[in-house]
């Protein structure tokens, strides 16, 4: 695919389904990556406007056909390269997810929060597990593997705060 492939893939599923969330895994510091290659994933993650991003930083393989290749990136510059991408990821998905405050989003309830006793921990539709925020439930009771109405009070760089409302 072309950058103007995806482009215009992201751009229409946008349009057409201005509520789904948006993911990508992303590469810094493959050999021969320049400056002008980062500026440019940087210039289309704000223009795409992705709900959750990974970065990667590439790392020698051997046997993999990469490993042979010229111009590798030096690992400091790698570093400056992921770091870069991941603040201005995190402001992305700040400003997203700070759009559910005030809504009413269901959430499937995983039990009592690992941050404290005084909170249950559960994930919306567009948080997965293991590599997305959570939903740390402040007011209301729920089982383990129940799906309840929360609505969302507080929201932080990838985890979202609410309380149980009762129908």
């Amino acid at each position: 695919y072309t950058l103007e492939d995806l482009d215009r893939l992201i751009i229409n599923i946008r349009r057409y389904l201005p509520e789904c969330a948006l993911r990508s895994t992303l590469l810094v510091g493959f050999p021969g990556e320049t400056e002008k290659d980062v500026s440019l994933l940087i210039d289309f993650l704000e223009r795409w406007n992705l709900d959750h991003v990974g970065v990667f930083q590439y790392q020698d393989e051997p046997g993999c056909a990469a490993y042979l290749l010229a111009n590798k990136v030096a690992p400091e510059e790698k570093k400056e390269r992921y770091d870069r991408v991941m603040k201005i990821q995190a402001g992305i998905s700040a400003d997203n997810i700070k759009r559910l405050v005030g809504r009413v989003e269901p959430v499937l309830v995983e039990g009592v929060s690992s941050e404290t006793e005084l909170l249950l921990e559960g994930r919306t539709r567009f948080q997965a597990p293991d590599i997305d925020g959570c939903v740390y439930i402040a007011d209301g009771r729920a089982n383990p593997g129940d799906i309840v109405p929360v609505r969302i009070t507080q929201a932080h760089t990838y985890d979202l705060v609410g309380e149980i409302i009762r129908e």
